[in-house]
């Protein structure tokens, strides 16, 4: 039976900023195709996720059940995984994307003016710096957006 205990995770919508709160509810709702007043209630309606997660966990933990704790926080693990390599979408990507474009056309300039292996060479490689700034940006508006 789930008792009332509750853990203390950065969770609960009081510990963060409305703004804030409002983000994750429009994000979460847009992952998964529900309103806004639905995803924020699967966050924080008692019995709150994490708390519901937490139960679950050291319910694992009690029964010794390792493979299934592993099992069970699996999607959370590759989430956190993909979160701390997605790139968050701003002025500064944006930026940066600009100015790896910019140093590509100077290389472009640079070669065509006087075309050379060299010249030739920091051409692609500032063609791949710039194909990297791309798909960085990319994955940004996609995830931001919520896009396919």
């Amino acid at each position: 039976m789930l008792t009332h205990a509750r853990f203390t995770a950065p969770t609960s919508p009081i510990q963060y900023p409305h703004r804030e709160r409002v983000t994750v509810t429009q994000a979460l709702a847009r992952r998964l195709g529900c309103t806004e007043a639905s995803a924020h209630k699967r966050l924080y309606a008692h019995p709150r996720l994490a708390d519901l997660t937490a139960h679950a966990i050291h319910a694992y933990a009690e029964a010794q059940d390792w493979r299934g704790l592993a099992a069970f926080c699996a999607p959370v693990d590759a989430a956190l995984e993909l979160a701390a390599r997605a790139p968050t979408l701003g002025p500064s990507l944006v930026v940066d994307s600009q100015r790896v474009d910019l140093a590509e056309d100077e290389r472009e300039s640079a070669h065509l003016s006087a075309p050379t292996r060299e010249t030739a060479q920091a051409w692609v490689r500032s063609i791949d710096a710039e194909r990297g700034a791309l798909l960085t940006l990319r994955q940004a508006l996609v995830e931001h957006w919520g896009l396919a």
